[in-house]
């Protein structure tokens, strides 16, 4: 089952297009197509509910042994898929990516 949704390919100018795309395979398997920004911002809050010990109120709300299985599964793919580290100018990276995300979300508003 496809899904007709398009990723945005220009972050400098906002369009009314959708965040994400995603195509279920007859495998079972999810490809899922996402802008950078989104993908950077998803990236800090798994990490922060998987890792930060300030977060355990967030982990002890799950519902399911599963689902942090599968927080840390995403978060392996967001990693890997970014492909360089974030740590230089991580906040400034995280404060752009949030802002992109932002303007994007009230752009299709």
């Amino acid at each position: 089952m496809e899904n007709a949704m398009s990723a945005p390919q220009n972050m400098s100018a906002p369009q009314n297009e959708p965040l994400t795309d995603s195509v279920t395979l007859p495998s079972g398997d999810v490809v899922m197509t996402l802008d950078r920004s989104v993908a950077v911002v998803l990236l800090d809050l798994i990490s922060r509910i998987t890792s930060d010990p300030a977060e355990q109120d967030a982990r002890d709300d799950l519902e399911h042994p599963a689902e942090l299985a599968a927080l840390y599964a995403v978060r392996g793919v967001l990693e890997n898929a970014l492909g360089e580290p974030l740590a230089d100018n991580y906040e400034q990276q995280i404060d752009q990516a949030r802002t992109a995300v932002l303007t994007r979300l009230e752009a299709n508003a």
